[in-house]
């Protein structure tokens, strides 16, 4: 049960950050971290660093938002505690080619000092499995989000048509009006892709 609530939350925080940006930023992809017991802080440090990274990327049009989320009431034997969203505009830019590395990179870092970030990097931290997800439907506001809740779905085959028409027509009209009541602030349906 309580694997259970885990999960559950940290889902929350994927779809209300998935929510947080406008309707035309449609695809993102989620790097799910797992941090060394008492080594948070020295995570947090490290993304600081790989920011200006992110920053550099958004500047020259690669991305068009990155976010790093902190799961709640995670522990060790969860299976990861932080979220990396990276927004961008269309699913082709997620391709490693189009994400922006490889310019921006050379740039900031020399070569060594670029290596020294990457040995920090994998000791400090390991990439448990990484999504491509994108928008199907949304409705929200302008306030900024700081919890998200996650609900996943699994769609039997043959229905995503039907399950998409009905969060659409039942679903939505509702959240809008929690929305307009100030009860959440934002509300969307979420696919996952597979990468070619």
């Amino acid at each position: 049960m309580k694997k259970h609530l885990r999960t559950l939350l940290t889902f929350l925080l994927v779809v209300l950050a998935l929510m947080a940006y406008s309707q035309n930023d449609v695809v993102v992809v989620i790097d799910y971290m797992k941090v060394k017991p008492g080594e948070s802080g020295k995570y947090l440090e490290l993304e600081k660093e790989w920011k200006k990274i992110h920053e550099a990327r958004l500047e020259k049009g690669y991305i068009t938002g990155w976010q790093l989320w902190q799961k709640m009431y995670a522990g060790a034997e969860d299976e990861y505690q932080f979220i990396v969203i990276e927004w961008y505009e269309n699913f082709h830019k997620t391709s490693e080619i189009e994400m922006g590395y490889t310019k921006v990179i050379p740039e900031l870092y020399s070569e060594e000092k670029f290596d020294a970030l990457m040995e920090r990097t994998l000791s400090t931290r390991i990439l448990v499995r990484t999504d491509v997800m994108e928008r199907v439907a949304t409705a929200e506001n302008t306030k900024p989000t700081s919890f998200i809740y996650v609900s996943p779905m699994k769609v039997k085959p043959g229905k995503y048509q039907d399950y998409v028409k009905m969060e659409r027509d039942i679903f939505k009209p509702m959240h809008e009006e929690f929305i307009r009541r100030g009860n959440m602030s934002s509300w969307s349906i979420w696919v996952k892709r597979l990468r070619e």
